[in-house]
């Protein structure tokens, strides 16, 4: 499966494979007004598997929950 970048957000990347829906719920993605796509249990040459979150739009995110369900959760704007 290809999966195209975003122009304009948030990409939340490592995040351990079946985690994403802990990001998504700690950080209330739900109340976001744009896009946000959870792709889960993609390929990895590193991890083996890992999710991914990815945000339309630039919000203020807590990193301290981020820091919690996972430490090597990469943010990219």
């Amino acid at each position: 499966m290809k999966i195209d970048g975003i122009e304009n957000g948030i990409v939340l990347d490592h995040i351990k494979a079946g985690k994403s829906m802990l990001v998504y719920k700690y950080l209330g993605l739900d109340s976001v007004k744009s896009p946000v796509a959870l792709i889960q249990n993609c390929h990895s040459q590193k991890m083996g598997q890992k999710d991914i979150v990815k945000i339309a739009e630039n919000i203020d995110l807590d990193l301290n929950v981020l820091g919690y369900i996972g430490p090597g959760i990469t943010v990219n704007y």
